[in-house]
């Protein structure tokens, strides 16, 4: 992961996105005093060090990746290189100053999953549903219960 930093200069860096790669962004950071961080929600990639460095007590800022697209086109950007990103990316937390992101409680994620289930099963149960009303796919007999189906040919 790319990283830039502005205080008084403009700094990047790149960092693994592992946790020795976490440790030692919180290295740096810390000894370039900053609180801030601005993140894109970029696939599942941005959860675990948003929640990282939220747990370290910096302030973090998840952005859609549209608002930073917005943002480079205001500035008539089209540089697409990590590292030109990752500026633009902290032009924009400076700029626009995006509200602090908080990680879901446990109990909401819990329920978010089984919310998530639920649906997988419910998706499921209509296909099943559905493959047993189309006449290709009935069974001869009156019982579905122990017996595989039988596809039908006229």
């Amino acid at each position: 992961m790319q990283l830039c930093l502005i205080n008084n200069k403009v700094q990047t860096r790149k960092f693994n996105n592992t946790s020795e790669g976490f440790n030692k962004l919180v290295t740096w950071l810390k000894t370039r005093g900053s609180g801030h961080v601005c993140m894109e929600a970029t696939g599942i990639y941005w959860k675990n060090l948003a929640k990282y460095l939220y747990d370290y007590g910096y302030k973090v800022s998840v952005v859609n990746p549209a608002r930073i697209k917005g943002f480079a086109m205001s500035k008539l950007s089209r540089t697409k290189t990590d590292k030109a990103d990752s500026v633009l990316i902290a032009d924009f937390c400076k700029a626009m100053k995006p509200e602090a992101w908080y990680p879901q409680l446990h109990y909401i994620q819990e329920l978010q999953q089984l919310v998530n289930r639920l649906n997988v099963l419910i998706k499921h149960k209509t296909q099943e549903t559905n493959v047993g009303l189309n006449p290709k796919h009935r069974q001869s007999g009156s019982s579905m219960r122990g017996a595989s189906r039988i596809s039908r040919t006229c």
